[in-house]
């Protein structure tokens, strides 16, 4: 399993991404396109659902909010919070 996952790593890392996936995102990943196809673009129907009546300054609220909670777990350690540095510069602690 490490060797899978530091081969996962690498891969995010030579397509410059700001994370890397872990062995059990890559199974999900991996049933999403053996089962009909689907990709990951499938989430872009999910999150319609799920923001559906939402006006657009409640979804950016709502996102916001959830912003700063990722922020204040980080403060439990160092696996939590942001740790792949993804949410906006303004929540970035200095």
């Amino acid at each position: 399993m490490f060797a899978f996952n530091e081969v996962l790593k690498a891969r995010c890392q030579e397509h410059d991404k700001p994370y890397a996936v872990t062995p059990p995102q890559w199974g999900v990943l991996s049933l999403l396109i053996e089962h009909d196809g689907l990709t990951i673009g499938a989430t872009r129907a999910f999150n319609e659902i799920m923001m559906r009546g939402f006006s657009e300054n409640q979804q950016r609220d709502l996102i916001a909010k959830l912003q700063q909670i990722v922020i204040n777990l980080g403060e439990i350690g160092p696996d939590t919070g942001d740790r792949f540095g993804l949410l906006p510069q303004f929540f970035q602690k200095t």
